[in-house]
């Protein structure tokens, strides 16, 4: 009956302290909900989510050597876990190993093979040139946050041209649309598309949106035109021809009044 009393007593604090972690967790408190994981995991060391969670937590704290030795200890629990594989290709990306980012995003698609893992290796783009990016693209990223587009821009083209980190391509698109640069801009809007229909990305709403809005910028309407027809196209391949949704069928319909008003009396 004792032990019996002592085991709920150890659940219940492990609950309160899991209660603890998630809520600090969604609230972007990281060191408060590292703290409240690593309380539970004193309890029992061998608990796989547990120590991927504080791998995560280490993560957004920028402390990358600590988030790395939490992956690395869950991974010895579940070698081929899936999941951890891409979370260690997140972790790499991040800090701006970009080589060791391809390495583990290729061992996650041997284990299971997803659109949104072959999306990354793209992103990833020419890892042999992209080591040692992590503080330019927070540099850079943070300069386009506070709106100093013409600091960001050539730091932008350094990592998307130099360093192959394809999915720039997106953040180059928003800085030559601020500075009014809209050729550029929509040439790169252009290729953000063209790699989001290739992949049938979960980003093509956005992509086909940002290429939208500059060439309505532009008014060329034809081109627009051309856009709805290549999304259309895609979608009834895909098999998803309801996310052509009513709202783009309402642009759609202006677009080709726009276009061919000249014919009305």
């Amino acid at each position: 009956m004792k032990f019996e009393y002592l085991n709920l007593v150890g659940r219940g604090k492990t609950k309160s302290f899991l209660d603890k972690a998630k809520s600090a967790q969604r609230s972007g408190r990281w060191a408060e909900a590292y703290e409240a994981y690593r309380m539970i995991l004193k309890k029992d060391d061998r608990r796989f989510g547990v120590l991927v969670q504080m791998g995560h937590m280490s993560k957004e704290m920028e402390n990358f050597s600590q988030a790395e030795a939490h992956y690395a200890e869950a991974l010895t629990l579940k070698p081929q876990d899936w999941d951890l594989h891409v979370q260690f290709g997140h972790l790499y990306n991040r800090s701006g190993d970009l080589a060791k980012a391809k390495d583990w995003y290729k061992r996650a698609n041997g284990i299971h093979p997803t659109v949104e893992i072959s999306e990354l290796l793209d992103t990833v783009g020419d890892a042999q040139y992209a080591n040692d990016t992590g503080a330019l693209r927070k540099k850079t990223l943070e300069q386009m946050d506070s709106r100093r587009f013409h600091l960001a821009l050539p730091n932008a083209k350094l990592l998307y041209e130099q360093h192959g980190l394809r999915d720039f391509d997106v953040i180059l698109g928003h800085a030559y649309r601020e500075l009014g640069r809209y050729e550029e801009a929509k040439e790169m809007y252009g290729y953000y598309f063209d790699r989001c229909l290739k992949s049938n990305s979960k980003h093509l709403n956005d992509a086909s949106w940002h290429l939208m809005n500059i060439l309505e910028i532009s008014e060329e309407n034809q081109e627009i035109l051309k856009l709805f027809s290549r999304l259309k196209n895609h979608y009834a391949e895909a098999g998803n021809f309801s996310d052509f949704d009513g709202e783009r069928a309402e642009l759609l319909q202006s677009h080709i009044g726009k276009s061919y008003g000249v014919f009305r009396g």
